[in-house]
């Protein structure tokens, strides 16, 4: 067993695969930046609209900036910087609102 909260979303559930697959379309992603490092991003705007149920993403919002960092720290700290990945947070808490 792995040291994951229960909460972690596996990265091969299908909200992992619908952003592998259409991240590079996105109009924040910077081109040469691997779908790796967007990764931890998608997952906290995944996890985040349901454990914030009820919040809008912007009542939301500092919360899921410690979210993410929180991800990143169990990623070795190794990551994108909150202002480049806020869109994509949103852009998965917008899909998962919807999914």
């Amino acid at each position: 067993m792995n040291n994951q909260s229960t909460t972690s979303i596996n990265p091969n559930d299908s909200y992992d695969a619908y952003w592998q697959e259409n991240h590079g379309t996105r109009p924040y992603i910077e081109k040469k930046t691997p779908y790796a490092d967007y990764q931890p991003a998608y997952q906290t705007g995944h996890e985040g609209y349901d454990r914030y149920l009820g919040k809008s993403f912007d009542e939301a919002e500092a919360e899921l900036k410690l979210d993410y960092e929180a991800i990143l720290t169990q990623k070795s700290g190794t990551g994108l910087a909150w202002i480049k990945v806020i869109d994509a947070v949103r852009d998965a808490w917008d899909r998962a609102g919807t999914t």
